[in-house]
C-alpha cells in the first residue's frame, strides 16, 4: 500500500514491512545538545599533559567538527611517563 503521509514529502513510499525514520540524524539537531548543561569550570582530566587541555575539547555543537584541539596524556601506553 503506497501513500504519502509526510507534509514535506512529495513522493509515495510503501510501509509494507520495512521501517524507516523521518527524524534527522542525532548530530543534525543543535537544540538537542547537552553542551549548555556542562559545567566547563568543573571538568577534570587525569594525567593531562597541560592543565586545562580537556576543557578545550568540550565544544558547542557548531564547533563539533573542529579537531585542532586535543588532549595529550602525561603517560604513553607503551613507555610510561613522558619526559
Amino acid at each position: 500500500m503506497s501513500h504519502s503521509h509526510c507534509e514535506d514529502e512529495s513522493h509515495s513510499h510503501d510501509h509494507g514491512g520495512g521501517s524507516h525514520s523521518h527524524d534527522p540524524p542525532p548530530d543534525a539537531v543543535p537544540g538537542d545538545s547537552l553542551y549548555s548543561k556542562i559545567d566547563i569550570d568543573r571538568i577534570r582530566c587525569l594525567n593531562e599533559r597541560v592543565s586545562g587541555m580537556a576543557k578545550s575539547v568540550i565544544k558547542p555543537w557548531d564547533q563539533r567538527l573542529d579537531n585542532t584541539k586535543v588532549v595529550s596524556s602525561l603517560y604513553t601506553l607503551t613507555t610510561g611517563p613522558r619526559e
